[in-house]
């Protein structure tokens, strides 16, 4: 077996309050989104994690450098059972998708053939209740 060398980058650019989750369901989104980025990258490279917060969403950005995704099938990648890869469901980024939005947000991606991959998690950041007087 060939060993790569991939870096993980995370950085925390805004302060952010509690985002009401599942930590389970996220959790899984993201360890979905790092493995396709490993799997994705064929030579060494980077991996960067961001979270920061744009208004009332809090956005976590999974970006790699790896293979891309071909124009063609950007618009499949979140349908159940489509895979380009020889192995696995075709299941991961559909439920990536279904959780992310059960949760009231939503997941972007961005891709250029050669240049890599970026997925965007946008998930509302909990607003104080107003209690009624």
């Amino acid at each position: 077996m060939l060993f790569r060398s991939i870096n993980i980058e995370f950085a925390i650019k805004d302060a952010l309050p509690p985002v009401e989750h599942d930590p389970n369901q996220i959790n899984q989104v993201l360890l979905n989104l790092l493995l396709n980025a490993i799997q994705s990258m064929d030579k060494p490279g980077t991996i960067r994690v961001t979270l920061e917060r744009d208004e009332d969403v809090a956005v976590i950005s999974v970006s790699d450098e790896g293979k891309g995704i071909a124009a063609e099938n950007l618009s499949h990648i979140f349908r159940p059972f489509f895979t380009t890869k020889g192995h696995g469901t075709g299941l991961g980024l559909s439920l990536a998708r279904r959780m992310v939005e059960s949760h009231g947000g939503s997941i972007a991606v961005s891709s250029e053939v050669g240049s890599g991959t970026l997925f965007a998690v946008r998930l509302p950041i909990a607003r104080p209740l107003v209690q009624a007087s």
